[in-house]
């Protein structure tokens, strides 16, 4: 998930492909309690790019089926954190996923090469009891 949005693993009942399940501070800036991001430092830049070497290296070991990108729907103030702004994450996606849907906004890429599962199987679909 790229946002602040952690109830999507509780309810897919999928595990986060990173150790980022909030990617905040050193991979998109986000601070918690602020709005905006703050001065830039050589520390900050180190971790940034370190962080965005152990987040790329994580997506490429797990290989997500699905990334859901949480920006263009504003939901927790993160549509000032869209996927256009980090070259990194815009490459990999371009690189190994597709556009599958938009739902309110979210958009959903599916990992080239995945085939889609049943939904009788989908952790989400359960019936009575």
């Amino acid at each position: 998930v790229w946002g602040i949005a952690p109830d999507f693993y509780i309810h897919s009942g999928l595990p986060p492909a990173t150790r980022f399940a909030l990617p905040q501070d050193s991979i998109s800036g986000y601070v918690p309690g602020r709005q905006a991001e703050g001065p830039v430092t050589a520390a900050s830049q180190a971790a940034s790019a370190r962080d965005w070497d152990l987040l790329l290296g994580d997506l490429e070991r797990h290989h997500a089926t699905f990334i859901l990108d949480m920006a263009p729907t504003g939901l927790r103030r993160w549509n000032a954190f869209p996927v256009a702004r980090f070259p990194q994450l815009r490459a990999y996606l371009a690189a190994h996923y597709d556009a599958l849907a938009t739902v309110d906004r979210a958009l959903i890429y599916r990992r080239r090469g995945c085939a889609g599962r049943p939904l009788d199987d989908a952790p989400y679909v359960r019936g009575p009891g």
